[in-house]
């Protein structure tokens, strides 16, 4: 499960055989502070598929607070160089509105993720 915000407006596409699909850009903020005193956070890349990807196109935008719980499945590429690497794609099972979830996370602030830094 990570909760986090959209780092980018959603723009939904689909497959050559008319699949839908969104990528999220999560900023997740790191629960320490960098030597500068700050906090950084990191970007994570999430799929989201069909019916869910029409829901997350329709309902976040760029700064939105969600709770994304999926899985993560490895994939076997091949470089140019012919050396192959495993890279782990995560996908999104289910989405929820961070705002609409009933407890009270207080480690989060939105504020404090205006001035994050990706790294």
């Amino acid at each position: 499960m990570l909760i986090g915000y959209v780092a980018y407006d959603l723009e939904i596409k689909e497959t050559p055989i008319g699949t839908k699909v969104v990528d999220i850009f999560l900023k997740i903020r790191r629960s320490f502070k960098n030597q500068e005193g700050e906090y950084t956070c990191d970007i994570v890349k999430v799929s989201v598929w069909e019916a869910l990807a029409d829901y997350a196109v329709e309902t976040f935008s760029k700064g939105s607070k969600v709770i994304l719980k999926g899985r993560v499945k490895p994939n076997k590429v091949t470089l140019s160089t012919g050396a192959t690497i495993t890279v782990n794609e995560l996908f999104a099972d289910k989405i929820i509105n961070f705002d609409d979830y009933p407890f009270d996370f207080d480690e989060i602030d939105k504020d404090e993720n205006k001035e994050m830094k990706a790294e």
